[in-house]
């Protein structure tokens, strides 16, 4: 099943499949580009966030597409700025990006309030524990203010 969102970091096993490059190619990326900062645990594993992952998504784009040489993307890193190669590696990886469906997320819901139920937890308690959960996540994916609004007047009408 889909995830609603993206994790807020992911090992290094999870970006390379999400970026279609060779791990020692991230790693040695992560040399040459001193704005990729991945987060290192104990035994050297490395877990990267969303902006890390946009980022070399971008530098991706400009290494492999563009085909400007390292010294090249550095260099436009430092005059464009990092914003800028990020949105290169966002705007791809929103070309692949699929929404879960309504549908799925629903049955999702009602399957832990299932659950939930099953366990003995009462139904009132079920539907905060389910309402707080789904604000967490939306804040999670980035959700705005107006998202909230228009959920709050859906479930109004």
């Amino acid at each position: 099943m889909p995830s609603l969102c993206t994790p807020t970091f992911v090992p290094i096993s999870a970006a390379v499949e999400r970026l279609d490059l060779p791990a020692h190619v991230l790693r040695f990326w992560g040399t040459q580009f001193a704005q990729i900062r991945p987060v290192i645990r104990a035994g050297g594993r490395r877990y990267y966030s969303q902006a890390d992952l946009e980022l070399i998504a971008g530098i991706k784009v400009l290494l492999r597409e563009q085909r400007l040489t390292i010294a090249g993307a550095k260099q436009l890193l430092q005059q464009r700025g990092i914003s800028h190669v990020r949105a290169l590696g966002k705007a791809t990886s929103d070309q692949t990006t699929t929404p879960m469906s309504a549908g799925t997320v629903r049955s999702a819901l009602d399957a832990t309030a299932a659950r939930a139920v099953e366990s003995g937890t009462s139904m009132q308690i079920v539907g905060e524990q389910l309402a707080i959960a789904g604000i967490k996540m939306l804040r999670e994916c980035g959700a705005d203010a107006d998202t909230f609004e228009k959920l709050a007047l859906a479930n109004v009408a």
